[in-house]
C-alpha cells in the first residue's frame, strides 16, 4: 500500500469500489427504526420528462485531451523506476512541453529501461531482463541534468510500470527530497479505461459502466490540475479516482467508455463538479455538508434502489468505549479524555452531518462534515448512535462520503429496475444532463 498522504478530515473522493452498504438514519432510535422501514416503500419509478434538456446550452467538447495521473510521489516516490515497452519497440526520450505534447530529443531500441534519480537529474540506463541493476560505472542512455526526463513507448507498447499495464508515456521529475514523482501522460478516453475496471469493474450491468464512464471522463475534466503543485492532475487512488491501467481490463468496460467517449456531465452548460462513492446507504448527502460544494445537482435525496440488493456491507456495527473514542480524537489532534456523552446532528436526508462529543469534565469537541467519519474510522455518514453502559455502538450502512452516484444504486437500477445510464446519473445529479 502507498502511503502519500495520511489527512485524517481531508476531503477524500473516496471513490471506492465493489464494497457496500446498509442503512440506518435518524435523530432518535425510534424515529430511525422508522425511517429504515420507509426505504423498502420509497418510488421507483422515474419521470424522464422531468430530465433537463441540454440543448438549449452550449456544451463546448472536453478542454483536456491528455491527463496527467501521478503514480509516485510524496513519500512513496521511488529513487529509481523501471519501464518495459511490452512491445519490445524501445523507447523515445524527451520532455513534455506545457501543451502536454511529447517532445522527442532522442530514442533508444532498449525496451527494458532503468531511470534513477542522480544529485544532477535523472539519468536513463539499459536495464535487460535477469541483468543486475546498472552500478556507479555504468554509462547512461541519457541524462536530463536537472530537468524532468520523459519517455513514450515507440512502436508496440503498453508500457509495464510497477506491475500494471499504461498508455501514453511517462515524465519522471526530481520534484521530491529523496526521490522521482512519476507520471503517467494518457489520452483522456485511456484514462476512463483504465479507472472503469477498478471503479466497477468488468461484469456489471453495462448501463451502470456507461455512467461510470461518463462520472470518470466528467471528474477529471472538472479537477484537471488539482495538484498542479506537484506537477499533475489527479492521484491513481482514491483521493482522485482508482486509476491501474490497462491489466484488469475487458470488453465491457472498453466499450462502455468508447460508446460514451466525449460524454460529460453538464448542468447548465457546465461541466458538472460530480463526485461517487460505493453505496449511500438508504440517501444520498448535500455536497455542501460532505466537501462544502454548494451545487444545485448535489442535491441530497432518498435512494430506494440499494435496498433490493444484497452485498458486502450492507449494514455495519461499531462499537467503541469512550476512552476508545477519545485515543481517536487524539490521533486527530483534538485534547480530550474518555468520551462519556456524544450527540449527532442530521441532515433532512438523514446522514450525520456534525457530532458533539464530550468528556463529562467541561471539555467538548464537534466534528463536521467528513470528520465525523474519517476521525471516528467509521465505513460512512449514514448512522446511528446508541450509548450504553460499556460505550457507544454506530449501527449504519454505506461505504464512503455518501455524495452524488451510489454504484451499487447504479447496479441496482440498471439489473433489478431496467433503467439506462441516462436515468441513472439523472437520478443522482438532479437537474444535470449528458452532452
Amino acid at each position: 500500500m502507498k502511503t502519500k498522504k495520511m489527512l485524517v478530515c481531508a476531503l477524500l473522493v473516496l471513490l471506492l469500489p465493489l464494497a457496500a452498504p446498509g442503512r440506518a438514519w435518524a435523530d432518535r432510535p425510534e424515529a430511525g427504526q422508522a425511517a429504515k422501514g420507509s426505504v423498502a416503500a420509497l418510488s421507483t419509478d422515474l419521470d424522464p420528462a422531468s430530465y433537463a434538456d441540454g440543448s438549449a446550452y452550449e456544451n463546448p467538447p472536453p478542454a483536456l485531451e491528455t491527463v496527467k495521473v501521478g503514480l509516485e510521489y510524496g513519500e512513496s516516490a521511488p529513487t529509481e523506476a523501471v519501464f518495459v515497452n511490452t512491445g519490445g519497440q524501445g523507447f523515445a526520450i524527451g520532455r513534455y512541453g506545457e501543451d502536454r505534447v511529447f517532445v522527442p530529443l532522442a530514442e533508444t531500441a532498449e525496451s527494458r529501461v532503468l531511470l534513477r534519480r542522480e544529485d544532477n537529474g535523472p539519468a536513463l540506463y539499459a536495464a535487460p531482463e535477469g541483468a543486475p541493476a546498472p552500478d556507479g560505472e555504468a554509462e547512461p542512455l541519457f541524462h536530463a541534468e536537472g530537468a524532468p526526463l520523459a519517455l513514450l513507448p515507440l512502436e508496440g507498447g503498453p508500457t509495464e510500470y510497477g506491475g500494471e499495464l499504461y498508455v501514453g508515456g511517462f515524465e519522471c521529475a526530481v520534484l521530491e527530497p529523496e526521490g522521482l514523482t512519476v507520471i503517467n501522460y494518457v489520452p483522456l478516453e485511456d484514462y476512463v479505461k483504465g479507472v472503469l475496471p477498478y471503479e466497477m469493474g468488468t461484469g456489471w450491468p453495462y448501463e451502470a459502466l456507461q455512467a461510470q464512464a461518463i462520472c470518470a471522463r466528467t471528474y477529471a475534466v472538472y479537477n484537471q490540475d488539482q495538484y498542479a503543485e506537484q506537477g499533475f492532475d489527479l492521484t491513481d487512488d482514491t483521493y482522485s479516482q482508482v486509476y491501474r491501467g490497462l491489466r484488469q481490463a475487458g470488453e465491457d468496460t472498453d466499450r462502455a467508455a468508447e460508446t460514451t467517449a466525449g460524454q460529460l456531465l453538464r448542468y447548465k452548460g457546465q461541466v458538472c463538479q460530480i463526485y461517487y462513492s460505493a453505496a449511500d446507504g438508504g440517501s444520498t448527502e448535500d455536497g455542501k455538508n460532505v466537501f462544502g460544494a454548494t451545487r444545485p445537482y448535489l442535491a441530497g435525496k432518498p435512494d430506494p434502489f440499494e435496498e433490493a440488493l444484497d452485498f458486502p456491507l450492507k449494514s455495519w456495527t461499531v462499537r467503541y468505549t469512550g476512552e476508545e473514542v477519545a485515543a481517536r480524537l487524539r490521533e486527530a489532534g483534538y485534547e480530550t479524555e474518555a468520551v462519556t456523552e456524544l450527540l449527532p446532528t442530521y441532515s433532512d436526508t438523514g446522514n450525520v452531518t456534525a457530532l458533539r462529543l464530550s468528556d463529562g469534565k467541561g471539555g467538548a469537541v464537534t466534528l463536521r462534515g467528513r470528520c465525523c467519519v474519517t476521525v471516528l474510522g467509521l465505513n460512512s455518514p449514514h448512522f446511528t448512535v446508541e450509548q450504553g453502559e460499556k460505550g457507544f455502538t454506530f449501527t449504519g450502512g454505506g461505504l464512503g462520503h455518501g455524495c452524488g452516484m451510489s454504484q451499487w444504486g447504479a447496479y441496482a437500477m440498471a439489473s433489478l429496475y431496467g433503467y439506462s445510464c441516462e436515468d441513472i446519473l439523472c437520478f443522482y445529479f438532479t437537474g444535470a444532463y449528458i452532452a
